[in-house]
């Protein structure tokens, strides 16, 4: 079940062919120094790569090919003017769109916003370690889409489960989010594992499973958190295709939680008027515009709330992310997420909304 995020599944245009002679008469950097230096600068502002293992037998012919041509494609998009384009390598399989995160609970949002180390949130970063009311439990939600007709367009149910487990023999949660039903005419399947540290809910490791995703029939991640940084792999079975993910995460953005993890990431903490906060959101991290999404929380109310599970006397928060906003309403007993309203599309005739089902 998403919380906090839609991610633009935009279109990105395949030039590499036309743009070929010009990436092949490109000159090649010598290898040095300096070379390594701009490397060096490059990751420290935030890129990630990939690199082969060192321990494996080269082939001189293939590298000599390969190394100017990738090289000449980073100095082009370096030297390009106006927005960064994507390049795709056409052996990679992929002719679509590139894959970005499915997360539309708290949607209507389309990113395509790149954030750069430098930048900072302008509100004190959650503190997601103090939630200590976290308990082993399993909770439905219900996500609608709506028209500008009062009709349903989307139709989807999910349930979250939250249990006691250990990963690489460290004491941690285990989240499985199981997403069901209709989505943009067909039937959807949409599910998520993720393990956070118990100690501290540092977020350890996260399976994706979409089906269908565009025009494959499924989609997976897989990722991995360490210190600073995201590292998985992206496959698509069907097409033998496989991606390396190599991503940082700021600290100055942090903490970081998953969508699927939103309706407990307030659990236990002290809300009261006037509370705010900062939280970043991890996508899938395979391409620039889809590595996190920076949130900030201020609570602007309270109201009892009547949904399906129940009626409870809520905090109501407001959840902004670039020029958008949406309302979100957390139960005060206990900081479970109960109700999400994004009319930020009102204007459009859409809203969206996801509301408690019932908890066990």
């Amino acid at each position: 079940m998403s919380w906090f995020t839609r991610w633009r599944q935009s279109d990105v245009l395949d030039f590499s062919d036309a743009i070929r002679p010009e990436l092949q008469a490109l000159p090649t950097p010598v290898a040095g120094e300096a070379l390594l230096e701009r490397i060096l600068a490059s990751r420290a502002a935030g890129d990630r790569a990939i690199l082969p293992n060192v321990r494996a037998p080269r082939r001189r012919g293939a590298l000599r090919c390969v190394i100017p041509l990738a090289v000449a494609a980073a100095l082009l998009m370096l030297l390009m003017p106006g927005e960064r384009m994507l390049i795709r390598r056409r052996t990679d399989g992929i002719t679509g769109p590139e894959p970005v995160a499915n997360a539309p609970f708290l949607s209507g949002v389309a990113y395509a916003q790149e954030m750069r180390v430098a930048d900072h949130p302008s509100l004190s970063p959650l503190r997601i370690a103090a939630a200590r009311q976290l308990r082993s439990t399993s909770v439905e939600y219900s996500r609608v889409w709506r028209d500008s007709a009062g009709k349903i367009v989307n139709d989807m149910h999910g349930r979250v489960t939250l249990s006691l487990d250990t990963v690489g023999g460290a004491d941690a949660w285990k989240l499985v989010s199981d997403d069901r039903g209709i989505r943009d005419g067909h039937g959807q399947v949409e599910s998520e594992t993720v393990y956070v540290a118990r100690n501290d809910l540092r977020f350890l490791s996260r399976q994706v499973h979409v089906a269908p995703y565009l025009k494959y029939e499924g989609i997976n991640v897989r990722q991995q958190f360490r210190g600073d940084s995201v590292t998985g792999t992206m496959t698509i079975p069907s097409r033998g295709i496989s991606r390396p993910i190599a991503r940082l995460l700021p600290r100055s953005f942090g903490p970081y939680i998953t969508d699927t993890f939103a309706p407990f990431a307030l659990m236990g903490l002290p809300l009261q008027p006037r509370w705010s906060a900062s939280v970043s959101v991890v996508g899938w991290a395979l391409v620039p515009r889809d590595v996190f999404i920076p949130i900030e929380l201020r609570v602007v109310g309270e109201e009892f709330v009547r949904v399906p599970a129940g009626r409870f006397d809520c905090w109501r928060l407001s959840v902004r992310f670039f020029a958008k906003e949406m309302s979100y309403w957390v139960r005060k007993s206990d900081g479970l997420g109960v109700r999400s309203l994004d009319e930020s599309d009102a204007g459009a005739g859409v809203t969206r909304e996801v509301v408690l089902l019932r908890e066990k």
